[in-house]
């Protein structure tokens, strides 16, 4: 998928196991993962400045991925349909990325943690996205942040930088409380920067 929102690459993939995870459906987290919920979103494109919409809602669905529990998310983006798999589990926020296709070329899935309820700035942890980008290094940098984001104002921000082994900046993730990802920075050529236009928190 285009660069947007890394943590929340579309992952599909084969369903199995067993064990079920309980995930936590409280909407005053960073990531809201109540059904219903629907967030609107504007990326420009930093090579053209071309500008495309994408949006995701949360469905009533969960399902199990190599024995673990995730909330389905549809991403929508220039008319394309998509599944994105996302969990919360002790205060840590999950996506799945990889897919299919990349298995059969030996690529595998994996459980991307992209963001800590409590981590402070400063704190840092190791997530492994694929084969081609490798490591990523998600680092808060700011936490308690407010911001305007397509005219809305909001507190409680978070961003949480990824940046790979080699010290550069993949991409700068805003999180709201109680609202979710409120816009993404991507600082080179050939990704997205997005912002929030509208939602809706189930």
């Amino acid at each position: 998928m285009k660069n947007f929102f890394l943590a929340l690459t579309v992952a599909a993939t084969f369903v199995t196991g067993c064990k079920k995870e309980d995930n936590n459906p409280d909407s005053q987290t960073y990531y809201p993962i109540t059904a219903g919920t629907v967030h609107y979103y504007q990326a420009t494109n930093t090579i053209n400045g071309n500008v495309e919409i994408a949006s995701d809602s949360v469905t009533t669905k969960d399902t199990l991925i190599n024995g673990i529990n995730y909330r389905i998310v549809m991403q929508r983006w220039s008319g394309y349909e998509s599944q994105t798999f996302v969990r919360i589990s002790g205060g840590n926020y999950y996506t799945l990325v990889g897919n299919i296709l990349e298995q059969t070329q030996g690529f595998v899935n994996r459980d991307f943690l992209f963001f800590k309820d409590n981590a402070k700035v400063g704190d840092s942890w190791i997530a492994t996205l694929d084969e081609t980008y490798g490591n990523m290094i998600c680092e808060v940098v700011e936490t308690n942040g407010t911001y305007t984001v397509g005219g809305h104002t909001f507190t409680n921000v978070c961003a949480t930088r990824l940046r790979r082994e080699n010290g550069t900046v993949f991409e700068t993730l805003f999180h709201a409380k109680g609202v979710g990802l409120i816009k993404s920075v991507y600082p080179g050529v050939g990704g997205y920067n997005t912002e929030i236009t509208s939602y809706s928190v189930e």
